[in-house]
């Protein structure tokens, strides 16, 4: 097991994160949940960017 902080913007960074991974565990957190309680859908729309970003590489 590793373990890899970045950006999941940085496509480099992530086919760095990917090489020789079979299963990956995408743990990033809101930081801000107070902002989140008045801007739910642009946490849903965040979320789902990411998980979008994160199959495109794999």
């Amino acid at each position: 097991m590793r373990y890899f902080i970045g950006d999941v913007r940085d496509k480099e960074r992530l086919k760095r994160a990917f090489e020789g991974i079979d299963i990956v565990i995408h743990a990033a957190a809101m930081k801000h949940v107070h902002l989140a309680e008045y801007n739910p859908m642009e946490c849903v729309k965040q979320i789902l960017m990411v998980q979008k970003m994160l199959l495109m590489q794999h």
